[in-house]
This record gives structure tokens, sequence and C-alpha cells, in this order.
């Protein structure tokens, strides 16, 4: 079996993300499906003489179990705290950072003061409060936990973080210094000292993406630059990983052969220490360490003149980390790491290759004009070719993972790969000599030209990537229902045709039966919703955010949620490939109906927008409503109606009372806030087939309806569904679970379904 260390890895990681997948529950029973294969495999001499699949099924078990064991006492027994509120003894074991108006401390427990809880644990908590504390330093709070939703607590275990909390704003907190420092908080030091230098020497918009290329601290860009490097489809950019690290290996190597007299063994295990270190300041994530030990190989390689195998180096990587966290896999950051790594390490040599024999053609009898143009022209034609191989190899591998989770493809990623990925690499080079430079004190001057430098360059890729972001079909969304399917068969079909021994011959028809089966997925998809009507109820934890979609309008009934989940609304219409937004409602100032309203009316073109309570609305949204080209202030205590695309929204507010009724094709829809008394709002609107609520309400034995929808966070569903039983048995919640979506047709046929895996 050649390779062995590849197939382990890559089977080691796939069978983790089809464990992701299931769950904890069903992980024990695929375990002994794989362990009863390899039984049989062991039996069947073709099997076990091949040798591929008794190494497949047995990895396949071990990763299956060490899933299921990790998840059932190193996870699930955390959860037992969500919802729950305890005194925490803690020590800060990251750098704090603030997002959205609040301040974020990752913490590893000392003691938690509630029965049975475990102790010692990784929490992320938030407060409004900026508090003067070091990393390492103890901290005793008052906790809130909760759980985030769906994919986000996934991803929040991938960094070890098993639970999120709050500490509130007016509770007593105690900090005392610490006397003794792991090696660790030296890491995190210099990265604190970096990240300054650079917010020292560079405005703010710069420095934020500076850091984010340099030391991987992304939380200072903001949502329209994610949203726009994204849609260029150059995220990698920002993104910690093999890109990064060996431009800066390649760079301190041939430092070290200078000053080592160019002993290049000696260089080699020289820059595996800086690599580590690298590893540490940039915070272990899953995509760094993968990148780190495929470097660490390679360079110990060349320290004892052996070559190293790259497909081995990347299936030892992932083994290591996935057996040291199997939520690794959530972490969406290394996924696409580790495929376009794949895909470079298989493709990117036989492409560049391929477009070196077309395009360098040697001329048979050239003039010496002509040998004199292709001498200068051919380096240039060489780094472009080496730029698109490398994208193309990259892009192709990372698809499947990009269509899955983000549900959009960047049309123009090849082209700003070719405008950005050198001025990203001479950025790099550019910021550490700058920084380099200002700490030495006595040559701190030879900093100023790579400030101006990494400021014309760091403009350069900002604006390049806003414009290409801006074009026309810049991002292709892929929303649509039928994708999970088509890319199903395709990756099988894919996979049938590489077992056959003629490949070039079928790749063609292979290529036309996807875009012809893509292609009427596509037109039967959005025929049958263009004869329908969408309504999502989004997680966003407590509070309401609802969306409704008629003939490609949109209109916001509601923009409401949890301190985490204010981007929720925003990644929605963004996923649905919403341009504008026809019609919005903001029927309070409270977070349970507007936390997301000024990011959608600055994200969007906000046409019509109805409000209530203008004058208790803050600045910068009264400044945002007032500049809505049609907008209309509605008061309190009589029922108010709009009319959009022939569907009357009838609104009511009388104090903490608020309510909202409409009709879509003769279903009825009742939008209630939590604590409204049902008493208060029209006799009419109370018999109305759908009641949405984001929590408990008062007087509800005068409604009769027919299903209930609650959306709220986990915490608290249980106290919601015992009051709200009583009023019908038909009930479905967010709790963190993902949006649920209702489609209307015609013929008054209505569909149900949760939205977490996929927009339809």
């Amino acid at each position: 079996m050649g390779r062995p260390l590849a197939v382990i890895g890559f089977t080691y990681l796939s069978a983790l993300a089809v464990a992701l997948l299931f769950g904890t529950q069903q992980c024990i029973y695929i375990a002994v499906f794989f362990l009863a294969a390899f039984v049989i495999s062991l039996v069947v001499k073709p099997l076990r003489k091949s040798a591929v699949f008794p190494t497949v099924f047995i990895t396949s078990a071990i990763a299956f179990c060490s899933f299921y064991a990790y998840s059932s006492y190193s996870v699930l027994p955390n959860m037992a705290l969500s919802g729950q509120t305890a005194t925490v003894s803690a020590e800060l074991c990251d750098l704090p950072y603030e997002q959205n108006g609040r301040y974020y401390y990752k913490l590893e427990t000392n003691e938690v003061n509630f029965p049975n809880s475990p102790q010692n644990i990784k929490i992320l908590v938030s407060s409004k409060n900026a508090y003067d504390i070091q990393p390492y330093d103890n901290i005793k709070a008052t906790v809130r936990f909760y759980e985030n939703s769906g994919s986000y607590n996934q991803y929040n275990i991938s960094k070890g973080i098993m639970l999120c909390g709050s500490i509130d704003s007016y509770s007593k907190v105690t900090i005392t210094p610490s006397d003794s420092k792991p090696l660790y908080y030296y890491a995190l030091i210099i990265r604190q000292y970096i990240t300054g230098v650079i917010k020292e020497l560079l405005p703010k918009e710069q420095a934020n993406f500076i850091n984010a290329l340099v030391t991987g601290d992304k939380t200072g860009l903001s949502y329209e630059e994610k949203s726009n490097f994204r849609s260029a489809g150059i995220s990698h950019i920002i993104a910690i990983s093999g890109f990064h690290l060996s431009i800066i290996t390649q760079f301190v190597m041939a430092f070290f052969c200078l000053i080592t007299g160019k002993r290049k063994r000696l260089s080699a295990l020289l820059t595996t220490f800086f690599v580590f270190a690298f590893m540490a300041i940039t915070g272990f994530s899953p995509s760094v360490i993968r990148a780190g030990i495929m470097q660490i190989i390679y360079l110990i390689g060349l320290g004892i003149i052996r070559q190293s195998d790259s497909l081995n180096s990347l299936g030892i990587a992932a083994l290591i980390i996935c057996f040291i966290n199997p939520y690794a896999v959530a972490d969406i950051g290394f996924l696409l790491s580790f495929a376009a790594t794949l895909g470079i390490i298989i493709c990117s040599g036989k492409i560049t290759v391929f477009l070196g024999e077309h395009i360098l053609r040697k001329q048979e009898k050239p003039t010496h004009l002509q040998a004199q143009i292709r001498k200068i022209t051919q380096p240039v034609i060489k780094t472009i070719i080496s730029i698109i191989a490398l994208t193309v190899s990259a892009t192709v591998f990372t698809l499947p993972l990009t269509l899955i989770y983000f549900k959009q493809f960047a049309l123009y990623s090849i082209i700003s790969n070719l405008l950005i990925s050198f001025a990203a690499s001479l950025l790099l080079l550019s910021s550490i000599l700058m920084v380099l430079f200002h700490i030495t004190f006595i040559f701190s001057f030879l900093s100023v030209p790579f400030v101006i430098i990494s400021g014309m360059l760091t403009n350069y890729i900002l604006w390049t990537a806003d414009k290409i972001a801006s074009l026309p079909f810049a991002k292709i969304v892929t929303s649509q229902s039928f994708i999970p399917l088509w890319l199903s068969l395709m990756l099988l079909l894919g996979a049938f045709i590489f077992l056959l021994k003629n490949r070039k011959r079928t790749i063609r028809y292979f290529a036309l039966v996807a875009a012809v089966t893509f292609l009427g997925g596509a037109i039967s998809d959005i025929i049958s919703k263009n004869e329908s009507v969408k309504l999502s109820v989004l997680d966003v934890g407590q509070g309401l955010s609802v969306v409704v979609s008629k003939d490609g309008e949109t209109a916001v009934l509601s923009c409401g949620g949890g301190n985490t989940d204010t981007y929720a609304l925003n990644n929605y219409l963004e996923d649905s490939a919403v341009q504008n937004i026809d019609y919005m409602l903001l029927m309070s100032n409270q977070d349970e109906n507007s936390a997301c309203a000024e990011k959608v009316m600055t994200g969007y073109n906000v046409s019509n927008i109805q409000v209530y309570d203008e004058s208790k609305c803050y600045e910068r949204i009264h400044y945002l409503i007032t500049h809505t080209s049609d907008y209309i202030i509605s008061e309190d205590g009589s029922v108010n109606t709009v009319y959009w695309k022939n569907i009357a929204i009838m609104t009511y507010k009388n104090g903490k009372n608020i309510a909202v009724y409409f009709r879509i094709n003769n279903i009825s829809f009742l939008m209630c806030n939590s604590g409204t008394d049902c008493l208060t709002i029209p006799k009419q609107w109370q018999k109305a087939d759908f009641l949405i609520t984001d929590g408990q309400l008062k007087n509800t034995d005068s409604l009769s309806i027919k299903y209930l929808i609650i959306s709220d966070s986990n915490d608290n569903l249980s106290n919601d569904i015992s009051q709200l039983l009583t009023v019908c048995k038909h009930i479905y919640a967010t709790g963190g679970s993902g949006h649920l979506a209702l489609r209307m047709y015609n013929d008054n046929k209505l569909s149900v379904r949760r939205e977490n895996e996929w927009l339809s």
C-alpha cells in the first residue's frame, strides 16, 4: 500500500466529518459496522491482499469511536450548564477582544459553583464592560451560560470552547494578577505587542487588515470587508494557513542561511523552531497547525537530507490534529485549508505543465527580437501560469465545501487571485520587515518605507476586493435545494470515472452532464419558487427575525435577536442573494425587534420602512430611517395597515403589547412579542392559523390557533413550550437548531422545513 499515512490521515478526517454530520448517538453503530467490515476484509483474501480496505475500515471504526468518546466525556457533560447561572473562578487564557460593542474573554475555569458541574472547562464570556485583565490573571464573576446555535457551537468546540456565557454589567467582578505564567503567555504577549505596533504605525482600517494577515486576528475586520473577500474568492488571504507560512518560512530560511554561511541543514532546523513559535503566536488554530506540521516535516527532511512526501505529510497533519481534537472537522477554515492543499498537491503540477506546453511553445526559428521578448516575458508568464494552476487546483477541491458551507461561488476568483495574491505576498513580507525594523529602535527609521509600502498595498487589496465584489454575478449564490443532490451525484459519477481505464474520453461527457443537470435543476427550482411565497423564521436566540419573499422581492417583518446573533439576518439575506429590501417593519427599539436593524439598513437598500416609537430610536437608527426613500411613522393604540405585494400587513402596538397580522394564500399569521397580553389584540387576529412568538405570552386562553412557531434560545424553550402547550399541540421551534422555512403555494398547499443545512 503506497502512502499509508496519507490513507490513514484522509480516512480519519473523512470519518470524523461524517460523525459530525450524523451526531454522537449514531457513531457507535457506525463504528460497529466498520469494525465488522474490517473483520470481513481480513477473511476475504482479495480485500486482505490489497491492505487498503482493512486499513480504511479499522481507521474509520477508530475515528467514530474517538468521536463518540470525546463527545460523551468531554463535550456533552458541559451542556448541563447551559441556561444556568453560576459563580465562576477562572483564568484568562487568551487575549481579550472587542466586537459589536461587547468585550470577549476566553477563560479556563478553576471552579464552577454549581452542583455536579464540570470544573475545568474553557468558556467564552462577553460583557459590556472592559476589564483591566492580562492573560492568565484570575477572574471571579457570576456567569450565565448558554450554547451558541447550530454550527457556531460546533465551531467553538473545535477551538476548545465548550460553552459561552455573559457577565452582567452590574455584577461584581474580582480580578487577581497571577504570579506564575506558562510559556504560552509569552506568545500571547508577542502577538499583543505586534498588533499594537501595527496599530501604532498605520491607520485603523489598514492596521486591522494587516493584523488579520500577519497574526490571524480578524476581529477588527468589518462585515463588509469579509463579505467582499468571500465574494471575490480571496478569503484564504485573511486566514493564516500554508500560503502565509510558506512565505514566512522561505524568508526566515533565507535569513538563517545568510547568518550561518549557507549551512542549509542547520538553517532548516533553526527555521523549524521559528515555525513552532509562529504557530503559538497565531493561536494554534487547526489550519495553522496543519500548515505548520507540513512545514516542519519538510524542514526536518531538509535537515536530514531526505525528501518528504507531500501527501503523507498532509495525512500526518490531519491525523495529529483530528486525534487530539475530533471536533477539528467543525472548523471550516481547517477543512478548506486541507482541501486546497490536497488540490494543489494533486493537480497544480499537472495544470502548470499543461498550460506551459500550450502557452510557452517554442518557435522553430525566432528572430532576435522575438527571442529577446520571450526572454523577458517568459518569467512573468510562468508566474501567471503558476498562480492560475494554484487557484484552479484549490478552487476545484474546495468547491464542494464552499457550496455547502457558504452557499455561493466566486465567479471571478481566478482574476482576483491574479490581481491580489502577489500583492498579498509582498504585503506580508513588507509588514514583517516594518515591525522588525520598528522594534530595533536604533534602525526604526528604516521602517518608514515599509509603512508606506504596506499602506499602499493594503489600500490596493481592499480596493480591488471591493471592486470585484461589486461586479455583476461576482457571487453565484447556490442556495437552491437541488444543489446537495446534484453535488452528491457528481461526486459519485466523478469517482466512478476515476476508476475507469480510459478516463480522458469520458471527462468531456462528465462536464456536459454536470452542466446540463445543473442548468435543468436551476431552471426547475426557479419555476417552483416563483409559484410560491416563502416565510422564514430565523434562529437568532431570543427575539424575532422574520423574512417574507415573494416574486423576487423581500420584506423584513422583524429584525431582532440576541447579542450573539446580530449577523444572522445579514447572513441569511446574503445567502438568499437579496439585493434590496422592499419593506421593513420596526415595531420597537428593543433588541427582540431591532438588534439587527442598523446592520441591515447599512448593508441593503431599504425602499420602505414602517416605524413605531420614532422618538425612542437612538441617533444612528433615526438617521438611517429619515434617509430611507419612503418611511411611515405609526402611532400606538390603533391598527395600522400597509400593503406589500397585495398582502395586507396589519400592525398593533399598545405599550409593551406588540402584534402583527397578515394573510398569505388564505393562511393567516399572527406575530407577537413575548409578554404581549393576547386580550388586547383584535379578536379576529386571535384565530390565526399560525402564531409566531419569541417567548411566553399573557392570557393565551383567548387564542384559537392551529400551529405555533417559537423563536427562542434552547435554554428557554422548555418554559415557553410548557406555557404555550395549552394554545395548540403542533409546535415548531428554532432553539439553536436552525432557521424554519414555510412555503405557501397557490393551491393553498403548505410546507414547513428546517433550514439549518441548506436554504430552499
